[in-house]
């Protein structure tokens, strides 16, 4: 992750600690560049500031494949297998991710980069990590609607 217990955001600035760093100035110009890193990932809507109760996490909204409510969790799901499970209701979550993700379900947002297709026998979206997603029959016209305009973008 991106985020360190330390309070460091970089992970490459991680990797020198900050005891041999030579003087007092560069420490300072050191906590200035986080402070920088910090403003710059808060400000982009491609970076989450994840916080859960082990921690803070920062994760790119593209590595996300999907969210899911969990009674008051909502558990996010990365293409590398990471979840992340933190408190809160699934439509404020919603609302900080960009626009590509979609509402499939009262307790699922799917991630429309990640889609591969959708099985219309047993209404599930599939992504290309494998997962199957089901539909609700609410959202069947937005999901076919999605498919169509991805369709067209390959």
């Amino acid at each position: 992750p991106i985020g360190l217990p330390e309070g460091r955001i970089c992970r490459f600035l991680s990797l020198r600690p900050a005891g041999h760093l030579p003087s007092c100035e560069d420490q300072a110009c050191l906590d200035v560049l986080c402070a920088q890193c910090v403003e710059e990932l808060e400000g982009s809507a491609e970076v989450l500031q994840i916080h859960t109760r082990q921690g803070s996490y920062a994760v790119s909204a593209s590595d996300i494949l999907f969210c899911q409510s969990d009674q008051k969790y909502v558990v996010v799901t990365t293409h590398t297998g990471e979840l992340y499970r933190k408190i809160g209701k699934l439509g404020e979550f919603a609302q900080a991710l960009p626009p590509y993700f979609l509402r499939v379900h009262q307790s699922f947002l799917v991630n429309t980069r990640r889609l591969s297709g959708l099985d219309k026998t047993s209404w599930e979206v599939l992504l290309d990590s494998g997962h199957r997603i089901p539909v609700s029959r609410a959202y069947h016209g937005a999901v076919l609607e999605q498919i169509q305009k991805c369709r067209f973008k390959r």
